[in-house]
């Protein structure tokens, strides 16, 4: 067992775990959030959406790399990772709320997962040689 080994695989869980989350953000939305007011109701529905097609994108990725196919892999996982990211930034950034815990909890899966993915491609290029 190498570095490499435990780079790519904690990368692996770590996405993998930021899936369920988007997961469980498309079933709050969608079906558990009690709204009354229809455009409210729309908007989440919406959000629920956009959470599923993300966790899909990741999915498709994460097959990608037990299916050792890495140019796939690379693109599902490098553009749903970073969109996940990128939307726990901008919650972070934009949301007026003082208590903002759990927007740095929703980028650090997708962060730490990037993290060990850079491990494991460095460490796989500098092993080329």
């Amino acid at each position: 067992m190498d570095v490499n080994f435990f780079a790519k695989w904690l990368s692996f869980l770590f996405f993998s775990l930021a899936t369920f989350q988007y997961l469980s953000f498309f079933l709050k939305n969608t079906f558990l959030l009690n709204v009354t007011e229809k455009n409210l109701k729309a908007i989440y529905y919406k959000l629920g959406a956009f959470n599923l097609f993300v966790s899909i994108q990741m999915i498709a990725g994460l097959y990608y790399v037990l299916k050792l196919r890495p140019n796939l892999a690379a693109a599902h996982v490098g553009i749903a990772g970073l969109t996940m990211l990128c939307v726990a930034l901008l919650e972070f950034f934009t949301n007026p709320e003082k208590n903002k815990k759990e927007y740095l909890i929703q980028a650090l899966l997708p962060f730490l997962g990037f993290a060990f993915l850079s491990v494991h491609i460095i460490y796989h290029i500098l092993n080329r040689s």
